[in-house]
């Protein structure tokens, strides 16, 4: 006579116990993986908990608590592009090959959880307007309050934030690449979807500005910009035509 017995796997036990071993990982790609282990698993990665971990805190008191996504030592998110859309979302990495971001881009891009976001500028006000970066408008919401080059956000002055970021288009790898800034400004707490299609938007319209094809196939590669410590947090975008 045989006797049955149940299985004991992770899955079955207490929901704060998985949320607590789920916590040590920190990572943005074990996240990522995880995600995709099972659909209770997914649910929890997305539980505002474990989305606290994924943004930077630990970079000064007027540093942005920005998503960690972007940051290059995780990988590098990119999309596909065609006929005027984007088709996915995916994290390139070294250990794990292409993850689907499609859950963690639904976090907001700087952090909910406190910490610094607001109006970014990557240089300073006076710097900006004679490299032509900032109009009179832009002046403007400069001088409401600055430090270090950035623009202090308070929800009751202005409820977005702005990014700026460099688009470097690349037709041939042998040829120079086009190059140009680019600034978005969304509503605050804007996902990192929402973020990732502005741009998106931005760099259809700078590839018909060049005679490009936006409609065709390219790829675009965002990875975290090198101008972020003491003039706000900036993006630089890859633009390969295909």
């Amino acid at each position: 006579m045989t006797t049955s017995h149940s299985q004991l796997v992770v899955t079955s036990l207490p929901i704060e116990i998985q949320t607590q071993i789920l916590s040590y990982l920190s990572d943005v790609v074990d996240q990522a993986c995880a995600n995709h282990t099972c659909p209770l698993w997914s649910s929890l990665i997305c539980d505002k908990y474990l989305q606290a971990s994924r943004y930077h805190t630990d970079r000064g008191p007027f540093s942005p608590t920005v998503h960690k996504i972007f940051d290059i030592s995780a990988g590098t998110v990119r999309c596909d592009a065609k006929n005027g859309a984007l088709l996915n979302y995916q994290l390139k990495t070294h250990r794990h090959g292409f993850l689907d971001l499609t859950a963690l881009i639904q976090d907001p891009l700087f952090s909910p959880h406190g910490g610094f976001s607001g109006s970014f500028v990557p240089m300073a006000a006076e710097d900006a307007i004679d490299a032509g970066k900032l109009n009179a408008a832009d002046m403007e919401i400069n001088q409401r309050g600055k430090c270090g080059g950035l623009v202090l956000g308070d929800a009751d002055i202005d409820p977005t934030d702005t990014i700026w970021f460099k688009i470097r288009i690349v037709k041939d790898l042998n040829v120079q690449p086009w190059v140009g800034w680019e600034r978005t400004a969304l509503a605050k707490n804007s996902s990192v979807k929402s973020w990732i299609d502005a741009i998106f938007d931005k760099v259809t319209s700078n590839l018909e500005e060049q005679g490009e094809d936006a409609r065709g196939r390219f790829e675009i590669y965002f990875c975290e910009g090198s101008g972020y410590l003491g003039r706000g947090w900036i993006l630089d975008i890859f633009v390969m035509m295909l």
